[in-house]
């Protein structure tokens, strides 16, 4: 997030504010930030902001969680979405 909002000339922040902002200023109708053992946030076009905790896990290796939990999030999106 902090490298994306920079390069968009939001500064260098990886907070809710910052994610925000970069939404708001985006064509995109949605934002999924997966924040690690914070949980996520999601920003979307059609429901107010969401920030969403992690469940308690026993973590045995990090690698990866983020992007499974993308795969899951968008599999979820699209069979919603038919």
């Amino acid at each position: 997030l902090a490298l994306l909002a920079a390069h968009c000339g939001l500064g260098e922040r990886a907070d809710s504010i910052t994610a925000e902002r970069l939404f708001s200023a985006s064509p995109w109708r949605e934002l999924v930030v997966t924040r690690g053992p914070d949980g996520v946030w999601i920003f979307s076009r059609s429901h107010p902001p969401l920030a969403l905790p992690a469940p308690p896990a026993e973590v045995v290796d990090p690698v990866g969680a983020g992007d499974a939990f993308l795969a899951a999030y968008l599999v979820t999106r699209l069979r919603h979405a038919q």
